[in-house]
């Protein structure tokens, strides 16, 4: 039995910090024991206490809903271009199927950037979009790729102006420092739940590691449900679009 794998960057700020306690609860009620984890765990609590500290800040000066808005907008519209550019790459028209495949190379190029910090984010979504453009501009145009493109851009700009010029010093590193802390905890999360796989690998039967995996499993089954969810809703939108 292994750990199911959950995209969380793709949670809301108060999701994901959700998704930290309850995977903490869950650890201090069944899965203390389980060999392995006990060095991360101290780590996982204590980035945890700092990620409920950074949002403090937000939750009390009401900052984080335009903010948070605009990285969730500009992430959804990555995320649908991603999305209809897959759907193409299957096309039985040759034209359409290599126009994807045009695109595609540069979204590998750049990566899955959604988890970076507000600043790193802003300026690789700069630079991925002079890149479609410059390098796939036939293609984007064929696909009806190239008005999400510029929505991608255009997205990018307005949480750029917000972060720089309607917020002060203090609100924009709250932001960043918040992101960061997302990045340490998913990393750590990600170390911690590689040890309870290689637990089980050498311990298939052990019943309290069983016993875990079956809980959080069906914990993270519901964040997987509300991740779907939201890209099935972004896919129906990116249709309606077309």
């Amino acid at each position: 039995m292994k750990v199911l794998k959950v995209h969380k960057p793709s949670l809301a700020n108060e999701q994901h910090f959700q998704f930290g306690v309850d995977v903490k609860a869950l650890i201090e009620a069944v899965g203390a024991g389980i060999i392995g984890i006990a060095e991360f765990t101290v780590i996982y609590y204590a980035l945890l206490e700092q990620e409920d500290k950074a949002m403090e800040f937000f939750r009390k000066s009401g900052l984080t809903s335009p903010i948070a808005a605009l990285d969730i907008q500009r992430d959804s519209i990555y995320r649908g271009l991603c999305l209809i550019t897959e759907g193409y790459s299957h096309s039985k028209l040759s034209a359409e199927s290599e126009a994807a495949a045009q695109i595609q190379l540069v979204i590998d190029q750049y990566g899955d950037f959604r988890a970076e910090d507000y600043n790193k984010e802003t300026g690789t979504i700069t630079n991925f979009v002079q890149a479609l453009t410059e390098r796939c501009a036939g293609a984007l145009a064929l696909l009806r790729l190239d008005r999400w493109a510029t929505d991608l851009s255009d997205t990018n700009n307005e949480f750029k102006t917000l972060m720089n010029d309607r917020y002060d010093d203090q609100a924009t590193q709250a932001g960043i420092n918040l992101r960061n802390i997302r990045v340490q905890v998913d990393k750590v999360y990600t170390q911690m739940m590689s040890a309870v796989d290689s637990a089980s690998f050498l311990k298939p039967d052990d019943a309290v590691l069983n016993d875990f995996i079956a809980r959080l499993n069906t914990r993270l089954a519901d964040y997987k449900k509300m991740i779907a969810l939201h890209q099935s809703n972004l896919a129906k939108n990116a249709a309606a679009k077309q």
